[in-house]
């Protein structure tokens, strides 16, 4: 584990500074005249959002320094928000007054750790109750129960990577045989169980986990087991302050910081073990252009057959990476461009079938490529982007328009199809954005969509789709996550906007809209379906605003379900395509799970209203029921509903045990009358 503050601190202020990043640290300027001369400074007038503070929460002393997860963690039908702060704890809070879960051991403390990455849920015993799964910056992969219980038997870690001593003065030619000449895994040398003569010609290189995890069905074979988990590798050098741990190591401190590298590293969550280490980039700490890891990979099907899913990753060497679902690189990659930044976003843009691959770098460009690796367009925009972009036809033209915050304090909005700017784009708000914007409907659909963004100096910006009006809410606060969208008070229709800021608090804002009416509620599905935005990508390939235009979703006699049992009941559900070009005749791969208990196997259905029968599981269990809908693309949309499977059955049984034992007492009564003297031993104090 990590050794103390000094060296969290050390690691927020690595993540801070690749945040920042600008141009000019790359080593490469930008024209900037030419952005300048399209930069809009107006920031219109005010949009009029009566958005009210429902709590505030503070979860620790520390900044949180990655996204929230907003789920339903018990399954009691309200929504909780997951939140490790950057030392130490995570905790667990009601969605509805942001108070700690009630008859839990939330929030848990794990001494020495910190949190570069995002929680995630994973049914990680196959009980049908998705258990939480958190990622430690010093490379520990730990797994909670809902009620915050520590499962100490599945605790996880990464393994040290066996980099060659003073491999810079050793290795030769180009990248590829630098890498196999220089690095040896885990699995290479079986290192838990058996030495190699060469191995004192290696030095152990410690695991970190920077960026968030992903856990998916890479291989498509229905069950979703996999986990991949972005690495970087480099030495605390806060362990190594004693002369004898230098010894033990084997190299001076001054070449703790030539070893570097980063990777991804996959485990088989099923069985827990590691089946793949991959190693991507080899450099040295100090180097123009160093190999981290700093932002989540993508996982989607590139080819768009249906079949396994490939794996894209950005590093800050500035290669842009394809593996296939084993790990194996694909033809045409990688990629070396600038630094890269953000998560690469992926979607179909040209709405023709087939999928593109946005790719944000620190020298201010946005480059669009195919999945050949050739590059479709490129745009030059002012700053850098901290973490990505996201995708929603904002000007509502049936294309998909790319919307990016730089960290110069600048709004973007990019036409997917050609790469040029929005008209009424960019939109200069003055501060320093580090995350992707939200965009989502806090109005009627006959309305604009709305861009939400919180910078690092304290304030949050709405923004009206057409660019005509900006809401300024000064939380005072700085923040370094997305901004979060969620049902949080189930008393309205509208959704609540969640912000996780530097000081360790997190906020709740509701919109009024007067949706709180029992008129509003009954007709909340005619005024219009809000999307919830529940974690930073919400699935493990989403990156774009659908508008409630395509997915999945349970009917709402299916949702009010509260208990179920026997051995089978009946769902309902839609696939829906409403989109201008949507395809005709398409059919998806849908399956219905709890946990990891498959009820449904995965099926291909076509787009329309569906009744299933679905067997129920065969234990006592309170979970969530979730529908999985995917694509060709790979591309994966859920829905779920929170029910009790059998939890009434042991009160059934001990009513059934009673009951014998109460119809004998009756009839012993009524036969032999009601006894003269006690039958049981009685004790009595003298007066």
């Amino acid at each position: 584990m990590m050794t103390g503050v000094m060296q969290n601190l050390f690691l927020a202020d690595l993540l801070i500074f690749f945040l920042s990043w600008n141009s000019e640290i790359s080593g490469i300027k930008t024209e900037k005249s030419e952005t300048e001369e399209i930069i809009n400074s107006n920031t219109g007038s005010s949009c009029h959002y009566d958005l009210d503070v429902v709590w505030t929460r503070e979860i620790s002393n520390s900044l949180i320094a990655v996204s929230p997860l907003v789920a339903d963690i018990n399954a009691d039908k309200f929504l909780d928000i997951i939140s490790p702060a950057f030392n130490e704890e995570v905790a667990v809070l009601q969605g509805v007054k942001g108070q700690n879960l009630p008859g839990s051991n939330w929030p848990a403390s794990l001494p020495g750790s910190s949190y570069h990455a995002s929680p995630l849920m994973y049914d990680i015993n196959s009980n049908g109750q998705d258990d939480v799964a958190v990622f430690s910056s010093d490379g520990e992969i730990f797994f909670f129960d809902a009620e915050g219980n520590l499962m100490n038997e599945r605790t996880m870690r990464i393994p040290h990577l066996k980099i060659q001593k003073e491999w810079w003065d050793k290795t030769s030619g180009m990248r590829d045989d630098v890498l196999r000449q220089s690095i040896r895994s885990s699995q290479q040398k079986n290192q838990q169980f058996m030495r190699s003569p060469d191995d004192e010609l290696f030095v152990n290189v410690s695991a970190h986990v920077l960026a968030t995890p992903v856990i998916a069905d890479l291989n498509q074979d229905g069950i979703i087991e996999e986990l991949l988990v972005p690495v970087s590798y480099y030495f605390d050098t806060g362990l190594y302050r004693s002369e004898e741990r230098l010894m033990e190591l084997g190299i001076s401190r001054s070449d703790l910081e030539m070893y570097l590298a980063c990777g991804i590293v996959l485990f088989n969550l099923t069985t827990g073990e590691i089946y793949k280490e991959v190693t991507l980039d080899l450099t040295m700490m100090n180097d123009e252009f160093p190999a981290y890891v700093l932002f989540t990979p993508t996982v989607v099907d590139l080819d768009s057959e249906g079949g396994p899913l490939e794996i894209i990753v950005g590093t800050s060497t500035g290669n842009l990476h394809v593996l296939d679902h084993t790990g194996a690189p694909t033809p045409g990659f990688p990629l070396l461009l600038s630094t890269l930044h953000g998560q690469v976003t992926v979607e179909d843009l040209f709405s023709d079938g087939h999928l593109e691959m946005i790719v944000l770098d620190t020298s201010s460009n946005v480059m669009c490529i195919d999945t050949t690796g050739k590059e479709l367009w490129d745009s030059q925009i002012s700053g850098s982007s901290s973490a990505g972009s996201r995708l929603a036809d904002i000007n509502q033209d049936g294309v998909l328009d790319i919307v990016i915050a730089t960290n110069d304090g600048h709004v973007w909005v990019l036409h997917g199809d050609t790469g040029k700017v929005l008209d009424g784009w960019p939109i200069d708000l003055g501060g320093r954005f580090l995350a992707t914007p939200l965009i989502t409907r806090l109005r009627p659909r006959d309305q604009t969509l709305d861009v939400i963004v919180s910078d690092y100096e304290g304030s949050l910006y709405i923004i009206s789709g057409d660019g005509s009006c900006i809401e300024t809410i000064q939380l005072r606060e700085s923040s370094m996550t997305p901004v979060l969208a969620a049902n949080l008070i189930p008393l309205t229709s509208d959704l609540e906007l969640l912000i996780a800021t530097s000081d360790g608090t997190l906020i709740c804002l509701s919109v009024n809209n007067d949706t709180a009416t029992k008129e509003g509620l009954e007709n909340k599905e005619t005024l219009w379906s809000p999307e919830p935005w529940h974690a930073d990508t919400p699935v493990y390939n989403r990156f774009t605003y659908m508008d409630d235009k395509f997915g999945v979703r349970f009917a709402e006699e299916t949702k009010k379900l509260g208990y179920v049992s026997g051995r089978s009941f009946v769902v309902n559900f839609e696939v829906f395509d409403n989109r201008i070009k949507a395809g005709k005749g398409l059919s998806f791969k849908v399956q219905i799970i709890s946990g990891k208990i498959i009820l449904f196997p995965q099926t291909t259905l076509s787009i329309g209203q569906h009744r299933l029968r679905i067997a129920t599981p065969n234990r006592p269990i309170r979970s969530l029921v979730s529908v999985h809908l995917t694509n060709n693309h790979g591309q994966l949309f859920t829905d779920s509903f929170a029910v009790s499977f059998h939890v009434n059955l042991i009160d059934e049984l001990q009513w059934l045990l009673f009951v014998p034992f109460l119809a004998m007492v009756t009839l012993l009564l009524l036969v032999h009358g009601y006894p003269e003297v006690d039958l049981l031993p009685m004790t009595f104090k003298n007066s």
